[in-house]
Order: C-alpha cells, then sequence, then structure tokens
C-alpha cells in the first residue's frame, strides 16, 4: 500500500447528463437567472406535440438544459441568466427546430415551434437508439434468436446497438470486424485468435448481420407522457485535458449517433453523499478520476502519473457512501486504486503476486470493501488492512 499525492487540475469544463425535478440550484448563464422561455410546439397539422425535447445552451457557458413539451404540447424552461441562447427541437422521425435569440436579465422569450416530418427513412433510423435498433433485429426462429442473444451479450458492453449496427456491412466485412474486435476484447487466452467465445461464434454471427443489417429498418418508439414530461436535464461538457470537444457528438440527431472515440469522456460514473459526482476515464492523459460538482457546476481533475508521466488510467469506479471513499479498477498492475475524498489522495494498493490482476469493474459490499472481477474468479480488497483475497 503506497499513499500517492497527486495533480490537482484548476476547476475547468463541466460533466454529464443528470435529470431532475427542478432546474439546478446554481444560475445556468450570466445575470441573476430570472430570464424564461417558454412556447409550443406543434406538428405540421397544427396539432400539440407531447414529449418533444427542446433543449437551450448560451454562446458563454458549456451546459445544456433540456425540457420537454406536455400534453398540450407546451414547453418551460426553469429560470435561466441572460445570454444569446441557441435553441432546438428535437423528435423522432422529425427535422430538428431552431431558434437564436437573446435573453435579458428578467426578460421572456415566446417561441412557438413547427416539427416537420421526415421523409427518408434512412435519415429517421440515424435518430434512433440502442434499443430501437435492437427490437428491430429478426428473431422468426431459433437460430435468429440465438444470433440476437449472442449480439447483445457480447457486443453491447462498451457501446449501443446503434453504433454497432448503423454501419450495413455484407457478410464477409462483418466477420472481417468481428475478427478484429475479438482481437481487443478480454478474456484473451491465445493472442493469435483472441477472445474464444468471439472466434467460436464468428461465421455464424457474420452470416446472420450480413444478411438482416442491409435492410434493417428500426422505428422509433414513443415518445415520453405525462409525469415523464417534468424533469428537467442539464448535460455538462467535460473539460478535454487539450483537445477540442468533437463537432459531431451526438446533439443533433439526425447526424447519427455520436462518434467522439478520439475526444470520448469519462467511462463511468459514482455519486457520493453530498452529491458530488466522481468519474473514472481511461482515455485521457491527465486525469485519473474527475469531480462533478453539480450544484455550482465546478470541475476538477485528480491524477496519479505513471512511469512515463502521463495519468495512469481507471475503468470501472464505485465507492463507499458511509466514508465516500472511491475505488477504480482497470490499473495496469492489477490493483485497486482508492481515493480518499476528504484527504484529497489516492492510495494505491499493490496487489501481492499470489493474487491474479484485478479486472476494471469495480464494487463495494456493505463492509466497505472492494470488489473486482479476475481471470477464473473475483477478487476483494480490505481497505482497512490492504489485504487481497
Amino acid at each position: 500500500m503506497s499513499n500517492v499525492k497527486l495533480w490537482v487540475a484548476t476547476p475547468a469544463a463541466i460533466l454529464i447528463l443528470g435529470s431532475l425535478l427542478t432546474g439546478p440550484a446554481f444560475t445556468q448563464s450570466g445575470g441573476d437567472g430570472s430570464g424564461l422561455i417558454l412556447g409550443t410546439v406543434t406538428g405540421a397539422d397544427g396539432s400539440p406535440m407531447e414529449g418533444v425535447i427542446v433543449s437551450a445552451r448560451t454562446s458563454h457557458e458549456t451546459w445544456t438544459t433540456s425540457v420537454y413539451t406536455d400534453q398540450q404540447g407546451h414547453y418551460r424552461f426553469p429560470s435561466l441568466g441572460a445570454g444569446q441562447y441557441a435553441m432546438w427541437a428535437q423528435a423522432k422521425g422529425y427535422d430538428i427546430a431552431k431558434a437564436d435569440f437573446r435573453l435579458d436579465d428578467g426578460g421572456r422569450f415566446d417561441r412557438d415551434l413547427t416539427m416537420q416530418p421526415l421523409a427518408d427513412p434512412q435519415v429517421v433510423t440515424r435518430q434512433l437508439d440502442g434499443p430501437e435498433w435492437f427490437a428491430a433485429l429478426p428473431e422468426g426462429n431459433d437460430q435468429d434468436r440465438r444470433m440476437k442473444h449472442l449480439l447483445r451479450n457480447n457486443c453491447t458492453a462498451c457501446h449501443g446497438p446503434a453504433l454497432t449496427l448503423q454501419p450495413r456491412f455484407d457478410e464477409r466485412g462483418w466477420a472481417n470486424i468481428i475478427d478484429v474486435m475479438a482481437r481487443g476484447i478480454p478474456p484473451i487466452r491465445d493472442p493469435g485468435e483472441g477472445n474464444p467465445t468471439w472466434q467460436a461464434y464468428k461465421a455464424e454471427l457474420a452470416q446472420y448481420l450480413g444478411r438482416v443489417s442491409t435492410d434493417l429498418l428500426p422505428t422509433p418508439g414513443p415518445r415520453p407522457a405525462g409525469a415523464a414530461t417534468q424533469v428537467v436535464i442539464t448535460e455538462y461538457d467535460i473539460p478535454r485535458q487539450g483537445r477540442p470537444i468533437s463537432a459531431h457528438n451526438g446533439t443533433f440527431w439526425t447526424e447519427g449517433i455520436s462518434t467522439r472515440y478520439e475526444s470520448k469522456g469519462p467511462r463511468d460514473i459514482w455519486a457520493d453523499s453530498q452529491g458530488n459526482l466522481w468519474v473514472s476515464d481511461d482515455r485521457s492523459m491527465g486525469r485519473t478520476t474527475g469531480k462533478l460538482d453539480p450544484r455550482t457546476g465546478t470541475w476538477t481533475d485528480y491524477a496519479i502519473p505513471d512511469e512515463e508521466g502521463f495519468a495512469t488510467r481507471s475503468h470501472g469506479i464505485w465507492g463507499d457512501r458511509e466514508t465516500d471513499t472511491v475505488f477504480q479498477g482497470g490499473q495496469p498492475d492489477g490493483a485497486i486504486l482508492m481515493f480518499n475524498t476528504k484527504a484529497e489522495e489516492f492510495v494505491h494498493f499493490a496487489p501481492p503476486d499470489s493474487i491474479p490482476a484485478a479486472g476494471g469493474h469495480i464494487d463495494v459490499d456493505s463492509q466497505g470493501n472492494a470488489w473486482a472481477p479476475a481471470r477464473d474468479g473475483a477478487v476483494t480488497l480490505n481497505p482497512k488492512t490492504g489485504e487481497y483475497t
């Protein structure tokens, strides 16, 4: 066990998607936060549309606020501050509706929006989510049901079915994709072949996907209705460690699912007893964990430097709310990493040679012990003693 001092980045931009029944406690843009934005959304025939998401963002802030329309098609944002706003409304099967305007302190902006249906079904499919794509996969016989089950268990852990299924490869193309993915997904027992499960079913799965994916046409599911339309969503940007956030990040549904792998942000999230959100990050060179205070929008980075001077990566994250201690997996040496949020200090528990390397995912039991998967089993860490089992 070793206590490690850390880098602390200056508070920067922000993070995550949180849904609340009321607006955040902090003013979401400049001024006194007393401005009103409201209106009605209708279809091309003039009828009100329920469950349309309407989003607004100022040009000088790094978060987006979204609300839904009610049964009468009305939308109303919580009180917001002054600023130059971009606003857009989205519903699956419809083109995006946009407005740009200036909101003054204590001001009011009324704007009715009309949603135009999309004529091209291929554009509609770009708007759809993973569950809608997965539901469209045929399962009319035992073999199709078997392959659909295999796809769900093996191809949706790190990304959703929308990313997997939108490219319409033929059988040969799918075989190549599966082969490449199998070589990089644990458990890899044979470095030449990669994941044995994927290789064992590669031919069957490639044949199934090559047969069904070229004509796959998912359909939109129902929009939110009733009480589900009362939420307010605040979506926080994350500082990118010197790299810009991708231009195509999934904000506008007609552009398709986000392709932001090279600028991907934190991987997992855990909320402590104070409501702060902690993240793991397996991609940034300057962050091992990060914290968002959603009451103020303040973001803080923490990092342990590795042997090359970059931040040690982390994969899963979970914690103990009794002590607000954070645990992270995915360490290069197979250790379980602990972060003391009160002392703002990492504790690295080096595993003995007799213990298999801890995997990336983390859980914490009722006694405050951390658990992680390992080769042929699991490992647990008692943080009070530093003992692995």
